[in-house]
Protein backbone atom coordinates (compact mmCIF):
# COMPACT_ATOMS: atom_id res chain seq x y z
CA UNK A 1 0.00 0.00 0.00
CA UNK A 2 2.76 2.22 1.07
CA UNK A 3 4.44 1.61 -2.25
CA UNK A 4 1.31 2.47 -4.30
CA UNK A 5 1.05 5.63 -2.70
CA UNK A 6 4.53 6.71 -3.23
CA UNK A 7 3.78 5.71 -7.13
CA UNK A 8 1.19 7.75 -7.02
CA UNK A 9 2.67 10.81 -5.26
CA UNK A 10 5.67 9.90 -7.46
CA UNK A 11 3.38 10.50 -11.25
CA UNK A 12 1.78 13.93 -9.72
CA UNK A 13 4.98 15.12 -9.14
CA UNK A 14 5.99 14.63 -12.82
CA UNK A 15 3.14 15.50 -13.96
CA UNK A 16 2.79 18.69 -11.97
CA UNK A 17 -0.42 17.80 -10.63
CA UNK A 18 0.88 18.06 -6.90
CA UNK A 19 -0.05 21.25 -5.56
CA UNK A 20 -3.68 20.63 -6.93
CA UNK A 21 -3.89 17.67 -4.74
CA UNK A 22 -2.41 19.90 -1.77
CA UNK A 23 -5.02 22.30 -2.50
CA UNK A 24 -7.66 19.81 -2.56
CA UNK A 25 -6.16 18.41 0.96
CA UNK A 26 -6.00 21.44 2.56
CA UNK A 27 -9.55 22.63 1.74
CA UNK A 28 -10.58 19.16 3.14
CA UNK A 29 -9.37 19.24 6.40
CA UNK A 30 -10.31 23.05 6.94
CA UNK A 31 -13.85 22.44 5.98
CA UNK A 32 -14.60 18.98 6.40
CA UNK A 33 -12.49 17.97 9.32
CA UNK A 34 -12.66 21.49 10.84
CA UNK A 35 -15.82 21.83 10.23
CA UNK A 36 -15.04 25.07 8.97
CA UNK A 37 -17.94 24.71 6.21
CA UNK A 38 -20.83 23.91 8.73
CA UNK A 39 -19.55 26.76 10.92
CA UNK A 40 -19.68 29.24 8.34
CA UNK A 41 -23.10 28.15 6.86
CA UNK A 42 -24.66 28.30 10.33
CA UNK A 43 -22.63 31.54 11.27
CA UNK A 44 -21.23 30.32 14.82
CA UNK A 45 -18.15 27.97 16.00
CA UNK A 46 -19.29 25.03 15.54
CA UNK A 47 -17.36 21.36 14.75
CA UNK A 48 -18.00 19.15 12.07
CA UNK A 49 -20.96 17.37 14.47
CA UNK A 50 -22.34 20.93 15.20
CA UNK A 51 -21.52 20.64 18.47
CA UNK A 52 -20.43 23.70 19.85
CA UNK A 53 -17.07 25.20 20.21
CA UNK A 54 -15.28 28.52 21.19
CA UNK A 55 -14.92 31.08 18.73
CA UNK A 56 -10.84 30.69 18.32
CA UNK A 57 -8.15 29.56 16.54
CA UNK A 58 -8.25 25.96 15.24
CA UNK A 59 -4.69 25.16 16.54
CA UNK A 60 -6.17 26.67 19.92
CA UNK A 61 -9.30 24.27 19.77
CA UNK A 62 -6.54 21.58 18.79
CA UNK A 63 -4.77 22.10 21.77
CA UNK A 64 -7.36 22.24 24.22
CA UNK A 65 -9.06 19.62 23.11
CA UNK A 66 -6.05 17.47 24.22
CA UNK A 67 -6.22 18.63 27.69
CA UNK A 68 -7.77 17.16 30.76
CA UNK A 69 -10.21 19.56 32.40
CA UNK A 70 -12.83 17.49 34.01
CA UNK A 71 -11.71 18.36 37.48
CA UNK A 72 -10.50 22.41 36.13
CA UNK A 73 -12.55 25.70 36.89
CA UNK A 74 -12.73 28.52 34.29
CA UNK A 75 -14.28 31.92 34.35
CA UNK A 76 -15.25 33.95 31.50
CA UNK A 77 -15.20 37.29 30.49
CA UNK A 78 -17.97 36.99 27.46
CA UNK A 79 -19.88 34.42 26.54
CA UNK A 80 -21.16 32.33 23.59
CA UNK A 81 -20.62 28.46 22.13
CA UNK A 82 -17.55 28.93 24.19
CA UNK A 83 -19.58 28.75 27.16
CA UNK A 84 -21.09 25.61 26.45
CA UNK A 85 -18.11 23.94 25.31
CA UNK A 86 -16.16 24.72 28.91
CA UNK A 87 -19.74 23.20 30.01
CA UNK A 88 -19.20 19.81 28.32
CA UNK A 89 -15.97 19.47 29.63
CA UNK A 90 -15.02 21.31 32.87
CA UNK A 91 -16.16 20.65 36.31
CA UNK A 92 -16.94 24.50 37.24
CA UNK A 93 -18.29 27.02 34.67
CA UNK A 94 -18.10 30.88 36.04
CA UNK A 95 -18.78 33.56 33.46
CA UNK A 96 -20.18 36.91 33.21
CA UNK A 97 -21.98 39.05 29.78
CA UNK A 98 -22.69 42.28 29.76
CA UNK A 99 -24.91 42.14 26.41
CA UNK A 100 -28.56 41.57 27.42
CA UNK A 101 -29.87 40.45 24.24
CA UNK A 102 -27.26 38.01 23.52
CA UNK A 103 -26.76 36.71 27.77
CA UNK A 104 -30.87 35.65 27.01
CA UNK A 105 -29.75 33.79 24.06
CA UNK A 106 -26.55 32.07 25.55
CA UNK A 107 -28.64 31.38 28.68
CA UNK A 108 -30.87 28.87 27.28
CA UNK A 109 -27.97 26.93 26.09
CA UNK A 110 -26.21 26.26 29.10
CA UNK A 111 -26.26 24.23 32.15
CA UNK A 112 -24.26 23.36 35.41
CA UNK A 113 -22.91 26.86 35.11
CA UNK A 114 -22.94 30.16 37.28
CA UNK A 115 -23.64 32.57 34.46
CA UNK A 116 -24.46 36.21 35.36
CA UNK A 117 -25.20 39.09 33.30
CA UNK A 118 -23.94 42.39 34.46
CA UNK A 119 -24.18 45.64 31.85
CA UNK A 120 -21.84 47.89 34.40
CA UNK A 121 -19.02 48.05 32.94
CA UNK A 122 -17.46 48.30 36.76
CA UNK A 123 -19.32 45.43 37.52
CA UNK A 124 -18.78 43.26 34.74
CA UNK A 125 -14.76 43.86 35.31
CA UNK A 126 -15.13 42.79 38.92
CA UNK A 127 -17.46 39.70 38.62
CA UNK A 128 -14.41 37.51 38.94
CA UNK A 129 -14.31 38.97 42.50
CA UNK A 130 -17.65 37.49 43.86
CA UNK A 131 -16.72 33.91 44.31
CA UNK A 132 -14.19 34.67 46.33
CA UNK A 133 -11.55 31.75 45.28
CA UNK A 134 -9.17 31.34 42.26
CA UNK A 135 -9.37 29.31 38.48
CA UNK A 136 -7.59 27.05 36.65
CA UNK A 137 -8.38 28.73 33.56
CA UNK A 138 -9.76 32.21 32.59
CA UNK A 139 -10.57 33.30 29.44
CA UNK A 140 -10.54 37.33 27.94
CA UNK A 141 -13.16 37.17 25.03
CA UNK A 142 -15.19 40.43 26.13
CA UNK A 143 -15.49 44.01 26.01
CA UNK A 144 -12.46 46.04 28.17
CA UNK A 145 -9.93 43.47 28.04
CA UNK A 146 -7.00 45.46 29.18
CA UNK A 147 -9.11 45.81 32.44
CA UNK A 148 -10.07 42.16 33.27
CA UNK A 149 -6.45 41.54 32.30
CA UNK A 150 -5.42 43.25 35.51
CA UNK A 151 -8.15 41.25 37.32
CA UNK A 152 -7.48 38.55 35.51
CA UNK A 153 -3.68 37.75 36.88
CA UNK A 154 -5.06 37.80 40.53
CA UNK A 155 -7.32 35.47 40.28
CA UNK A 156 -5.60 33.41 38.28
CA UNK A 157 -4.75 29.91 40.55
CA UNK A 158 -1.12 27.61 40.41
CA UNK A 159 -0.16 26.16 37.09
CA UNK A 160 -3.17 27.73 35.82
CA UNK A 161 -3.84 29.83 32.58
CA UNK A 162 -5.27 32.74 31.18
CA UNK A 163 -6.63 32.88 26.96
CA UNK A 164 -7.08 35.73 25.14
CA UNK A 165 -8.60 35.58 22.19
CA UNK A 166 -7.53 37.79 19.46
CA UNK A 167 -4.44 38.61 20.86
CA UNK A 168 -3.23 39.94 17.98
CA UNK A 169 -5.46 43.39 18.07
CA UNK A 170 -4.14 44.00 21.88
CA UNK A 171 -0.14 43.97 22.08
CA UNK A 172 -0.33 45.78 25.03
CA UNK A 173 -2.41 43.37 26.83
CA UNK A 174 -0.03 40.45 25.73
CA UNK A 175 2.87 43.07 27.12
CA UNK A 176 1.29 43.32 30.50
CA UNK A 177 0.55 39.73 30.81
CA UNK A 178 4.00 38.75 30.08
CA UNK A 179 5.75 41.14 32.33
CA UNK A 180 3.31 39.78 35.31
CA UNK A 181 5.56 36.31 35.09
CA UNK A 182 3.10 34.17 32.43
CA UNK A 183 4.88 32.71 29.37
CA UNK A 184 2.97 33.19 26.00
CA UNK A 185 2.26 30.59 23.80
CA UNK A 186 0.29 32.16 20.13
CA UNK A 187 -1.93 29.60 18.29
CA UNK A 188 -2.20 31.42 15.12
CA UNK A 189 -4.67 30.15 12.00
CA UNK A 190 -7.83 30.18 10.97
CA UNK A 191 -10.83 29.87 13.37
CA UNK A 192 -14.51 28.87 13.00
CA UNK A 193 -16.61 30.88 10.01
CA UNK A 194 -13.50 33.03 9.53
CA UNK A 195 -12.35 33.78 6.42
CA UNK A 196 -8.80 35.55 7.29
CA UNK A 197 -6.78 33.65 10.22
CA UNK A 198 -6.06 35.47 13.87
CA UNK A 199 -4.37 34.21 17.11
CA UNK A 200 -5.35 32.89 20.15
CA UNK A 201 -2.65 32.98 23.28
CA UNK A 202 -2.39 30.57 26.33
CA UNK A 203 -0.59 32.88 29.10
CA UNK A 204 0.85 29.86 31.39
CA UNK A 205 1.74 30.47 34.80
CA UNK A 206 4.46 28.83 36.28
CA UNK A 207 3.91 25.30 36.91
CA UNK A 208 1.82 24.89 34.97
CA UNK A 209 0.70 21.17 35.64
CA UNK A 210 -2.57 20.21 32.99
CA UNK A 211 -2.55 16.53 31.86
CA UNK A 212 -3.14 15.20 28.77
CA UNK A 213 -6.12 13.05 27.87
CA UNK A 214 -4.72 9.67 26.78
CA UNK A 215 -4.19 8.87 23.45
CA UNK A 216 -5.82 12.14 21.97
CA UNK A 217 -3.87 13.57 19.19
CA UNK A 218 -4.66 15.55 16.04
CA UNK A 219 -6.29 12.77 13.10
CA UNK A 220 -6.24 15.50 10.31
CA UNK A 221 -3.95 13.55 7.82
CA UNK A 222 -4.06 13.38 4.12
CA UNK A 223 -4.36 9.26 2.68
CA UNK A 224 -0.99 10.27 1.41
CA UNK A 225 0.83 10.42 4.45
CA UNK A 226 2.73 9.11 6.21
CA UNK A 227 4.49 6.85 3.25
Amino acid sequence: MKKGKQFIYNCMRFFKLLPFFNAISTFKILQSDFGHFMSSYHSKPIDKNQKEIPWFTYPAIEYLNKLDLKDKSIFEYGSGNSTVYWTRNMKEVFAVENNETWFKSVKKRIKNAKYQLETDKDKYINNIKVYKRKYDVIVIDGDFRDKCAIEAIKYLGEGGFIVLDNSDWFPKICEFLRTNNLIEVDFSGFAPSNHYTSTTSLFLKKGYNFKHKRGQISKHIGWMRPF
